[in-house]
């Protein structure tokens, strides 16, 4: 994620607003889809519906290779 962050710097101030502008639109336009308000109203409804099932907190761990999970 830094090394992102310092790739983007590395652009020239108008390059850099011309590529966060072009990924923006990219992602206004994804969710002008008509089937993405399908897929967040169900997501919704499932995250709701696990708030009741929920018995503890969540906490990651530490696997093997040092990945964390939930």
């Amino acid at each position: 994620m830094e090394r992102d962050r310092y790739w983007l710097r590395s652009f020239p101030d108008a390059e850099r607003q011309e590529y966060l502008l072009s990924r923006l639109d990219q992602a206004a336009a994804l969710a002008n889809r008509p089937d993405v308000d399908d897929v967040l109203d169900e997501a919704w409804r499932l995250y709701c519906a696990g708030l009741n099932n929920i018995r503890e907190p969540i906490r990651l761990t530490v696997t093997q290779d040092c990945r964390e999970v939930a």
